[in-house]
């Protein structure tokens, strides 16, 4: 039984990757302003994810392999690029405030169990200061 339980206490590994969003809408215009994303972690731990046997108990954490908040930047650029918008200076910014992102694998016999959320809060400034967009954002 030891041997068959062995994976349940090991670190686990994940790699991350974005799907971006097939056929989106264009939302900018030529008057549109440029865009810069930037993106800060404030997650407690750089686990992603716990590994929670059958009884409920925390076994193991589970890490990425690829850096999240440049996963989570890379995703907004790649959605508002495929919107139209233009990268760069000078236009608004947008910051990217991740708070949250975690996943639990409930292992069980034959199958697991995988619950995600993720919590950010985006705001968007525009070049003289003043907020556009301000919300908190989890799923």
């Amino acid at each position: 039984m030891l041997l068959f339980s062995g994976c349940a206490f090991t670190t686990g590994h994940v790699d991350l990757a974005y799907q971006p969003t097939t056929q989106a809408t264009k939302l900018a215009t030529p008057e549109s302003p440029r865009v810069t994303v930037v993106v800060t972690d404030k997650r407690p731990t750089q686990a992603v994810g716990q590994k929670i046997n059958g009884f409920g108990i925390k076994t193991a954490d589970i890490v990425s392999n690829t850096d999240v908040p440049g996963t989570l930047k890379s995703a907004f650029e790649t959605e508002l690029n495929s919107r139209g918008f233009t990268e760069g200076a000078g236009g608004n910014a947008i910051s990217v405030s991740l708070d949250n992102f975690e996943n639990q694998f409930t292992l069980g016999f034959f199958s697991g169990e995988s619950t995600a959320s993720i919590g950010m809060r985006v705001t968007v400034k525009r070049p003289d200061g003043s907020v556009a967009y301000d919300k908190y954002i989890t799923g």
